[in-house]
């Protein structure tokens, strides 16, 4: 019976101690790893500090999920590539400003307050080709007077 302790014992302790390691592990892939830089943009009379989203998978999570906005935060989508790219509100708590840029960061095309996901699923998409997509707590165009002409100033966050 002793020996069966010891090893009962032995193997929690082994068990214990993986645990410890893959919560660390865990915590240091997702707390340092997906860690993702920001930029500064500053558009109309308005300056904010924006999330990159640079890969598809952060271009399709978006803001999806996120139920609060700092009044000068949100979302900078670099697709790389000029096309007329559609934005949806999947997922979405709460309303947005878009807005869509050329490769000479000019915004050429502006949805206000798009609303969070309805039953029947709108894709707001740019009658031109777009590089950049912003997108911002919704009231922010007309608070910043964004509008489509202006070119907007983006700088890395070091």
């Amino acid at each position: 019976m002793n020996r069966l302790s010891s090893f009962s014992l032995g193997v929690n302790a082994a068990i214990g101690l993986f645990v410890v390691v893959l919560f660390s592990a865990t915590a240091l892939w997702f707390g340092i790893a997906h860690s993702r830089p920001t930029v500064q943009a500053k558009l109309g009379e308005g300056e904010y500090v924006l999330l990159v989203a640079s890969t598809e998978p952060q271009r399709i999570q978006g803001l999806s999920g996120v139920s609060k906005l700092d009044p000068n935060s949100g979302l900078f989508m670099d697709f790389k590539t000029d096309d007329t790219w559609g934005i949806w509100m999947k997922d979405m708590r709460i309303p947005l400003d878009i807005v869509w840029l050329d490769k000479d960061k000019k915004v050429v095309y502006i949805v206000q307050h798009a609303q969070p996901e309805t039953p029947v699923k709108t894709i707001y998409r740019p009658l031109q080709p777009t590089r950049y997509v912003l997108e911002l707590p919704a009231g922010s165009v007309k608070r910043s007077a964004i509008q489509t002409g202006i070119t907007v100033k983006i700088s890395d966050n070091k």
